[in-house]
């Protein structure tokens, strides 16, 4: 009967309901495990984005990510499900792949003078090195110990381009310093020097080593200067005409020869191969070697071809010939395959690998 009264029927007076309020449960997320490798994006390129492309969209290097295995305990520290913790299961943080970089060497300088004057030399130039490569860039050619890579040709220099030239001799100095009189024995001096010949005679000096040596003129002579006390006679004068008139000369002259002295004999010598000269930015691939003949008499000196050329030698070598300098070729790998299955069907101790 009473719950048909209207003061029974007031839910603020009786109330039908209550409602007592209880602690939540407290859920605590632990990472587990270690950092997966860093994982590249894959699908379309997108622009701007750090990396390089290799092959078509695939990227081989640049930015990505790393993830971490995430577990969620209660608060009786029980495992339970990951979204209790509003985990996705793992964490992720951005990474580094670092991209390869090249050997980078200088450019070419400039080529040498040949290395002799008279006949066949080498001429050479130069590159040296930039930059090593690193995180597995092309390496290198082989560098010598100051880290340059040379070019070694061969070259033709004209026998007759460089002439010894000397100068007056000086007056006669006294070489004995402590005689009281200006006479006794004496030395002149004079500057000999090389230059190099043109079709109006010498002009510019050069440096010493591109004459020959063994035909450089004497740069000082030793005399006897004459004492007041001594008798002086003046140089012969002309002679004067033969009272008889002139005989004939012989028609002809003969000496001895003597091998190596006053006659020679000549043969033709063929050079080294050059290095592989390839294209002007070219570091690898096809080039072409080059050889040089010298024609060399029999002491051993080299002369100018004509001497060889006018015998009728037979010059029967090839003088040109292809070569390859082999180009480093980089690593190449396939795309990635698709993740395994998890190794365990269920915990933390799993793992996945493609």
């Amino acid at each position: 009967k009473s719950k048909k009264r209207d003061q029974c029927k007031n839910n603020q007076v009786y109330p039908l309901s209550e409602i007592q309020y209880c602690p939540c449960n407290k859920y605590n997320a632990q990472p587990v495990g270690n950092w997966s490798d860093c994982i590249l994006p894959e699908g379309g390129r997108v622009e701007g984005q750090l990396g390089m492309k290799v092959q078509g969209d695939i990227k081989e290097c640049g930015q990505g990510y790393r993830y971490q295995a995430m577990v969620c305990y209660d608060q009786d520290n029980r495992l339970v499900e990951t979204s209790r913790c509003n985990s996705h299961g793992y964490i992720e943080e951005a990474c580094i792949i670092p991209c390869p970089s090249d050997c980078k060497l200088s450019e070419w300088s400039n080529w040498s003078r040949c290395s002799k004057s008279c006949g066949s030399g080498v001429k050479v130039r130069s590159k040296w090195l930039r930059e090593k490569p690193y995180n597995g860039g092309r390496p290198c050619p082989k560098l010598d110990h100051v880290n340059q890579v040379y070019e070694v040709v061969p070259c033709l220099s004209d026998c007759g381009q460089y002439v010894w030239v000397a100068e007056p001799w000086s007056v006669w100095k006294v070489s004995n310093v402590d005689l009281k009189e200006n006479c006794g024995e004496g030395v002149q001096t004079r500057k000999v020097r090389c230059m190099q010949n043109t079709i109006d005679g010498p002009s510019d000096p050069v440096e010493d080593y591109l004459c020959d040596p063994e035909e450089m003129p004497l740069g000082a002579r030793d005399s006897q200067l004459p004492c007041p006390e001594d008798c002086v006679l003046s140089d012969w004068g002309v002679w004067s005409r033969c009272s008889l008139g002139k005989l004939c000369p012989n028609t002809t002259v003969t000496e001895p020869c003597s091998l190596n002295s006053n006659c020679y004999h000549y043969s033709y010598n063929i050079t080294d191969w050059s290095t592989c000269q390839l294209s002007e930015r070219a570091v690898c691939g096809s080039g072409i070697k080059t050889r040089m003949l010298d024609c060399v008499r029999s002491d051993g000196k080299s002369v100018d071809l004509k001497f060889c050329e006018e015998l009728g030698l037979d010059r029967k070598w090839q003088m040109n010939t292809s070569c390859v300098v082999e180009c480093p070729v980089n690593c190449q790998l396939s795309d990635w395959s698709p993740w395994s299955e998890c190794t365990q069907t269920c915990g933390l101790a799993g793992s996945q690998c493609r």
